[in-house]
């Protein structure tokens, strides 16, 4: 196979993986060791009943490494479509069901749970 068919190969199924995956819109919640000591596994569950309650499809609870924000765990991404990403510091299990209602379904944020 020459250069150029393996480079168009591999450059469409980096598009189709980028395709499936998304735009980068939608809900994020960061679970790492650090905030599964303050009480993230919960907050991942309310997270996830709240999402099935409203319907939503883009909300994602995803596993990672530390992000050096220990002292704001857990912590909760809203990015919807045209602004900017905002996080959201200590989310506890209803703080994460009033983000999931007030600011991804109203588009309404909650800026004193914002970090700053």
């Amino acid at each position: 196979m020459s250069a150029l068919k393996s480079y168009q190969r591999i450059r469409t199924m980096a598009e189709t993986r980028i395709a499936e995956r998304g735009d980068g819109n939608g809900v994020s919640f960061q679970l790492s060791r650090c905030s599964e000591a303050v009480g993230a596994k919960e907050v991942a569950r309310r997270i996830k009943t709240a999402a099935l309650k409203y319907g939503l499809w883009n909300v994602r609870v995803k596993v990672v490494g530390c992000m050096g924000l220990c002292s704001h765990e857990p912590i909760l991404t809203v990015k919807l479509p045209g602004e900017k990403a905002v996080s959201y510091s200590r989310v506890t299990p209803n703080m994460a069901e009033m983000i999931i209602s007030h600011h991804v379904m109203q588009g309404k944020v909650i800026k004193p749970w914002l970090i700053q």
